[in-house]
């Protein structure tokens, strides 16, 4: 347009009413070069030597005022006729692209997207030049994207906006403003004036003309940032293994290794992570967040509990799960948002940890390989009633507390267990073994087991948890009985008192705990009796054997001479060494004393197995080719003892074993003395037989 409007104006000062015809002409071939170097300099928009027929983006327009005018490709300057001879050769260099290729990448351009070229396809220049003028002066170079759709975060950029062609005359939509930029209003006219335009007009159009600036822009995409999932990390200090390496949604820690301290962190979003450990004999920490320590190093003391939550805009879209493996018991519940998880009140720590952020919409995580629904285990509530012979319902009690009475001679004659914690099912559920009744029916949770108002005795107890609660927790109990006091501890499905002994019950005591608990006390006793248990505590001492055996066989008949060399010179020295050696094990002196009796002919052999091999239960040598001897009587009768709880226990030996065939026994298989028919021998009646000894010993007074 501009030269255009410079050519008319000539025109018109140097018209023929001025100048004559030939002067004129002269005048107007000078201006006609000055128009061309007018037009150069200033540089229009998009180039008016380009090929009408390719759209051209509006990047150059927005670029050109910021350059030179006179900067060429190279960055030297140089005259418009430098321009001209490199357009020349560019037909060669160039391949003309198709339209709607050349389409596709200007919209990409517009974004600011950078597009990867297929083989053979020309490449945008790696210029940094960003000077406008020279890709109007070197038409030779100009940089040109062609060849596919251009992608932005995954998805193909959108298309361009109406490039319109119409008579040589290119209008350019701008999706910015909305506007439309007029670049050229007519095609200029192949004069001899403008020869130059028309010899740049002639070279083949590039798909499409862009600035050095917006090439640069396709090499660097500026698209944004994908976003980061969020994270939740965290990391423990376990018991001689120190810190763990940091993980995310991962089991973090040790089985059997406590954890005795934890970091938690929040990643890739704006929050907070706030958090604390329930400490073994300091309780709850302060609040920690954001990678603090919560615990403590270096002190041996364990984490029991943790709790933590979100805050920020973070909680707004997410929940923060999290869940314990607590020792001995396995792994609880998830729980989230500051519900504490773990265990209280039983100084049992943690092993593993695992934390995990769900999206509100999301489900919570499986809880499948709990061991129990629990998210959260704090002591159960327990109460323990008795009626009492004389005095009635006593006062409940609770947890590991006596109900009852002992030193009283009182017997007990009904009883109320209750076992219970908000939130966990389940209960306690208990029968009682009655005088003339025998076992009643099992009763659930403050139920009435036994009788009132008829004198009648409770003899023995079985005891067990149902539902959940059995799941979260273990219950032990012992009863003081008749003649015997307390008896050992007998856990859930256990019996606790004894049966066909005629002896009552006096009290009991009750002691809930966590999963995979002990007793309160250590006990060699057992916790039920009958009349042929192997196990349990002795009904008979030393001085009362020594009698029963003077009674029934009189004094001659002890082998003194011969007992005396291995440390028992007399029958009460005898009698004193079984019941020690028993007691010891937790096996009955009195059923040992009555094997021994039955199995030497009343300590008088006369069989295979001598006197002076003390030996006396017949037990042969590990190969079971002869019979075993002994350094001393005391040697003897141990491996004796140990070879009775080996069939009647599976409980391990209190002193080294010296029994030569002790790992040879299936553990536990013969709790009774009937069960030993068939296997300590091969006599059918076997068991039956020693037990008539075991009568006629316990029927002595």
């Amino acid at each position: 347009m501009r030269e255009r409007q410079l050519r008319n104006t000539v025109q018109e000062l140097f018209a023929p009413s001025h100048l004559d015809g030939s002067l004129l002409r002269a005048l107007a071939a000078v201006m006609a070069v000055l128009a061309l170097s007018a037009a150069c300099v200033f540089c229009q928009p998009a180039c008016a030597w380009a090929d009408d027929s390719q759209p051209v983006t509006d990047a150059a327009e927005a670029n050109a005022a910021d350059v030179p005018s006179e900067t060429l490709a190279n960055g030297e300057s140089g005259s418009p006729s430098e321009a001209t001879d490199v357009a020349a050769e560019t037909p060669a260099q160039v391949p003309e692209a198709e339209p709607d290729v050349a389409q596709d990448a200007d919209n990409g351009l517009e974004q600011g997207v950078g597009a990867e070229i297929p083989a053979g396809q020309a490449v945008a220049s790696e210029s940094d030049d960003g000077d406008a003028a020279r890709e109007c002066e070197n038409a030779g170079e100009t940089d040109v994207l062609v060849g596919e759709e251009l992608e932005q975060d995954g998805s193909a950029s959108s298309s361009s906006q109406g490039d319109a062609v119409d008579g040589g005359a290119v209008a350019v939509t701008s999706e910015a403003s909305g506007t439309t930029d007029e670049l050229l209003e007519e095609q200029v006219a192949p004069t001899s004036e403008a020869a130059t335009v028309a010899t740049v007009a002639t070279v083949p159009a590039p798909a499409a003309v862009v600035s050095a600036k917006t090439t640069a822009s396709a090499k660097t995409p500026t698209a944004k940032e994908p976003s980061v999932t969020p994270a939740i990390t965290y990391r423990v200090h376990s018991a001689n293994k120190g810190w763990l390496a940091w993980g995310s949604g991962s089991i973090i820690g040790v089985k059997g290794k406590q954890i005795e301290a934890l970091q938690v962190k929040l990643e890739g979003v704006d929050g907070t992570v706030s958090y604390q450990a329930l400490v073994k004999g300091s309780g709850w920490t302060a609040v920690k967040k954001n990678g603090a320590m919560a615990g403590t190093t270096g002190k041996s003391l364990c984490v029991q509990a943790i709790r933590a939550m979100l805050s920020g805009s973070v909680a707004t879209s997410y929940d923060l799960y999290y869940r314990s493996y607590v020792e001995g018991l396995g792994w609880l519940s998830w729980t989230k948002n500051n519900n504490p998880c773990g265990t209280s009140g039983f100084n049992r720590p943690i092993d593993l940890v695992q934390f995990r952020l769900v999206q509100k919409s999301g489900s919570a995580p499986s809880s499948k390989d709990a061991a129990t629904k629990a998210t959260y285990i704090t002591p159960p509530k327990v109460s323990v009633q008795t009626h009492v012979q004389n005095i009635g319902w006593q006062k409940p009690v609770g947890n590991n507390k006596v109900a009852g009475t002992t030193g009283k001679a009182l017997r007990m004659e009904a009883m109320k267990v209750s076992i219970t914690k908000d939130g966990i099912s389940g209960g306690a559920r208990y029968s009682g073994h009655v005088q003339n009744i025998g076992w009643q029916k099992p009763v659930g949770n403050n139920k009435v087991a036994g009788t009132t108002g008829k004198a009648l005795r409770v003899e023995a107890l079985d005891l067990e948890l149902t539902g959940e609660m059995a799941k979260c927790y273990d219950v032990f109990y012992r009863v003081h009985v008749q003649n015997y006091g307390w008896m050992g501890w007998a856990e859930a499905a256990e019996l606790a008192g004894s049966s066909g002994r005629a002896l009552r019950l006096e009290a009991i005591q009750v002691y809930a705990t966590l999963k995979g608990g002990t007793a309160p006390t250590k006990s060699n006793k057992l916790s039920f009796v009958n009349s042929s248990n192997i196990m349990g505590p002795s009904d008979k001492n030393a001085s009362q054997l020594a009698r029963w055996y003077r009674s029934y066989n009189g004094s001659s008949s002890y082998p003194a001479a011969t007992l005396k060399k291995g440390g028992a010179a007399t029958i009460e020295d005898y009698a004193k060494i079984v019941v020690q050696e028993a007691n010891n094990e937790g096996v009955r002196a009195e059923i040992v004393f009555a094997q021994a009796m039955f199995e030497t002919g009343n300590l008088r052999y006369g069989g295979l197995v001598k006197a002076n091999q003390y030996n006396y239960c017949g037990l042969k040598n590990s190969n079971g080719s002869a019979f075993q001897s002994f350094s001393s009587v005391r040697q003897g009768v141990r491996a004796h003892v140990q070879h009775l709880k080996a069939y009647a226990s599976t409980r391990p030996l209190n002193n080294a074993c010296v029994d030569p065939r002790f790992s040879l026994i299936s553990r536990g298989c013969a709790p009774n003395l009937d069960n030993l028919s068939g296997r300590w021998s091969g006599e059918s009646d076997y068991g039956a037989r020693v037990n008539d000894y075991l009568k006629r010993i316990e029927a002595y007074h």
